[in-house]
């Protein structure tokens, strides 16, 4: 973890994607860019995580960690019991960061990815 990389830099931010209400953004700002980010949406008392990004130059520094930790805790007080995402089986550094806060495998989607397998995963809150 480099020092540069601050939870107080997280911010909460509305970007048009899609036309779909539910659909959210956490990100991570250094000097005002978004180096970072959570796509995540909300129906009613479950959340799903749509994607995650970092740029590729700030990758390894804790972002992730960081964007994780403060989406897990805005949900959690935000009355949501359930979060679900879905990553390919390729995808270790993701599994591995899932894992660190709870998330467990309750299924594989065979062919999820252009032919390689997903998996789903879950934290109860």
């Amino acid at each position: 973890m480099v020092k540069d990389v601050d939870v107080s830099l997280l911010k909460s931010f509305g970007v048009v994607k899609t036309a779909n209400p539910f659909i959210k953004y956490i990100g991570y700002l250094l000097d005002d860019v978004v180096i970072g980010y959570i796509e995540y949406s909300v129906l009613y008392e479950k959340a799903e995580i749509c994607n995650i990004f970092v740029n590729e130059d700030k990758r390894n520094m804790g972002v992730g960690f960081l964007m994780m930790k403060y989406l897990i805790t805005y949900l959690k007080s935000s009355n949501i019991y359930n979060i679900t995402l879905e990553v390919s089986v390729l995808n270790s550094s993701a599994i591995s960061l899932y894992k660190k806060f709870g998330f467990v495998e309750v299924a594989k989607r065979n062919g999820y990815y252009n032919g390689v397998d997903g998996i789903l995963m879950e934290l109860i809150l």
